[in-house]
């Protein structure tokens, strides 16, 4: 997928079970949809702390975080409640929103270099660690997507590895960069 494409509209369930569809949250305003490996994912745990951590700045910029795992809703549910995340988080087991947005599984190189062995201690000597692995999820790699309330798909992060993702910082800068264009979109029209 790549930039100013229409977005993938997935039908997912919230951490409640209810359906809801991405398309949903995208047409009340800018949508950050991060897509975590699997809830026990030393990364993404990492990744939900640092957003959780800045979610009244990512408000302030427009921007609303919408976490997506393969996980089922009770699993997310307790998810939510463990990590008072502030952002909904969605279920997709199947996968589907995944590929739709075209990520997919990682190489044994992508999942387990010394680079990301590396990471991984650095991580947990910051105070997070891994929680249960699910082998069937464990090789999916993440990813995130910005849509506008047009449906359009502003940016496509698809992960290298599985240490790779986009934090706070990155998602304020990503905001930004997207009012300041629309904004001289506007102007010029």
């Amino acid at each position: 997928m790549t930039a100013n494409e229409q977005a993938p509209d997935v039908e997912l369930l919230d951490s409640n079970g209810r359906a809801v569809s991405l398309s949903d949250y995208w047409q009340a305003r800018l949508t950050a949809f991060v897509f975590l490996r699997y809830l026990g994912c030393i990364f993404c745990r990492e990744q939900v702390k640092d957003l959780r951590d800045h979610a009244s700045e990512l408000a302030q910029a427009g921007a609303q975080v919408v976490l997506i795992a393969p996980a089922r809703p009770e699993a997310a549910a307790e998810f939510v409640a463990r990590y008072r995340l502030p952002f909904p988080l969605l279920c997709d087991p199947r996968r589907e929103a995944y590929r739709a947005y075209g990520l997919t599984d990682g190489t044994i190189g992508q999942l387990a270099s010394p680079r990301i062995i590396a990471r991984a201690a650095m991580a947990a000597l910051r105070g997070t660690l891994p929680g249960k692995q699910d082998a069937r999820l464990s090789r999916q790699l993440p990813g995130a997507a910005i849509v506008d309330r047009e449906g359009r798909l502003r940016l496509m992060h698809a992960a290298r590895d599985a240490a790779d993702h986009l934090g706070a910082r990155e998602l304020l800068e990503a905001a930004g960069a997207i009012r300041s264009e629309d904004a001289t979109m506007a102007a010029v029209s």
